[in-house]
């Protein structure tokens, strides 16, 4: 692991498995996902950085991470393209949060502001 030698046949070995073993995440439920990293951004506000495992995110719908919640002002795909949506195993970077969140926080889509504020307190 250190040289990185084989690391290429180890993800070819793990792709071909995964797709052998129709390993799919599920798409039609409420996201959730974890923060990897956030920051402060004097224009943007809160920007976090993410990963969802499973579900959809969209712009518009409200979030809970860690102990703050919000609305999904800006969600931006891989590649730095600007996104309505993303799925499972994709990363995001979205904004709109109220609070910064530590990475590692688990990230869920709830169904308004209130229960999103009662979650995060």
């Amino acid at each position: 692991a250190h040289s990185g030698q084989g690391m290429e046949d180890l993800e070819m070995a793990l792709m071909l498995e995964a797709e052998a073993m129709a390993l799919t995440a599920p798409v039609d439920c409420d996201g959730t996902g974890v923060i990897l990293e956030a920051r402060l951004d004097k224009g943007q506000g809160t920007v976090a950085t993410g990963l969802l495992q499973r579900g959809t995110l969209e712009v518009g719908e409200h979030i809970v991470a860690g102990t703050h919640y919000g609305r999904v002002k800006r969600l931006v795909g891989s590649g730095g393209v600007i996104v309505n949506s993303v799925g499972p195993s994709e990363p995001f970077e979205l904004t709109g949060l109220r609070g910064v969140p530590g990475a590692g926080d688990k990230l869920m889509v709830v169904a308004s502001e209130e229960l999103g504020r009662r979650i995060a307190a």
